[in-house]
C-alpha cells in the first residue's frame, strides 16, 4: 500500500508511532532504568501498533474510518509486522507500507 507522504493517513499513522515512542521511552526507562535509542523505540513501537487494539481504535478516532480500515492501515496482514515493514525512499513523495 502506498501512501503520499503529505496525506492524512500518513501523518496520522507517523503521529501515533512518534506519540506511542515516547510512552514506550518512559517505560524503558522505569522498567531497565535507561531509555532506548530513538531509533530503537520508533521501531519496536510501529513493530507493536498492528496487534495493538487502542492504536487501532486511535487511528480510527483521528481518521474517522472504520477501525477494520485503521487495522488494515497499521499493518493486519504483516505490513509493520516486521522491522521492514516501512520503506521511506529520500526522493519519493510516498510511503510504501509493504
Amino acid at each position: 500500500m502506498d501512501l503520499p507522504v503529505r496525506s492524512r493517513e500518513a501523518r496520522a499513522l507517523v503521529g501515533l508511532i512518534l506519540e506511542s515512542a515516547k510512552q514506550t521511552d518512559q517505560t524503558a526507562r522505569t522498567a531497565i532504568g535507561t531509555k532506548l535509542p530513538k531509533a530503537e523505540s520508533v521501531l519496536l513501537t510501529a513493530v507493536r501498533m498492528a496487534r495493538n487494539t487502542s492504536a487501532v481504535a486511535e487511528l480510527a478516532r483521528r481518521l474517522h474510518i472504520e477501525p477494520e480500515k485503521a487495522h488494515q492501515l497499521l499493518g493486519q496482514h504483516g505490513a509493520l509486522a516486521s522491522p521492514v515493514g516501512i520503506v521511506v525512499q529520500k526522493q519519493s513523495p510516498l510511503i510504501h507500507v509493504i
